[in-house]
């Protein structure tokens, strides 16, 4: 999963062909556990919107939000959730009411150790601040 990671990063297409293989490999060795499969979903959520194609990123996580209604989802795992989530209104440059949002994610990564997804928070939170001239 660190290799289809780390095309999603890259905008390749690879990682879409490493995480059907993924896939595929925890159906022929009947894996269940749901939250390995919730981050290979996580991951082409997140490939989706780097290459652009922020709708089919929205279709992923609404699945993902939908299949865990009324569950509990792991932090590490809602936190890029999360995180996916305003690289779509980033990209879609929806930045109203978007602050709160920045600060509690920045709040809640920081609380599980996400020093990545925290400064990513804190990056975009300078960035609207910027543009609204504060």
């Amino acid at each position: 999963m660190v290799l289809a990671k780390a095309f999603a990063i890259q905008g390749s297409h690879k990682v879409f062909e490493v995480t059907e293989a993924v896939k595929n490999f925890f159906m022929q060795y009947q894996i269940k556990n749901k939250s390995y499969y919730t981050k290979v979903f996580l991951i082409e959520a997140y490939a989706h919107s780097i290459i652009g194609e922020v709708h089919i990123s929205k279709e992923i996580l609404q699945a993902i939000e939908k299949e865990y209604k009324g569950k509990i989802l792991e932090k590490r795992l809602l936190c890029e959730l999360k995180q996916i989530k305003i690289i779509n209104r980033v990209i879609e440059k929806d930045l109203d009411e978007i602050k709160p949002e920045l600060f509690e994610l920045a709040d809640f990564a920081n609380n599980i150790n996400e020093h990545s997804i925290k400064n990513f928070a804190k990056l975009i939170l300078g960035h609207v601040f910027k543009t609204e001239g504060n």
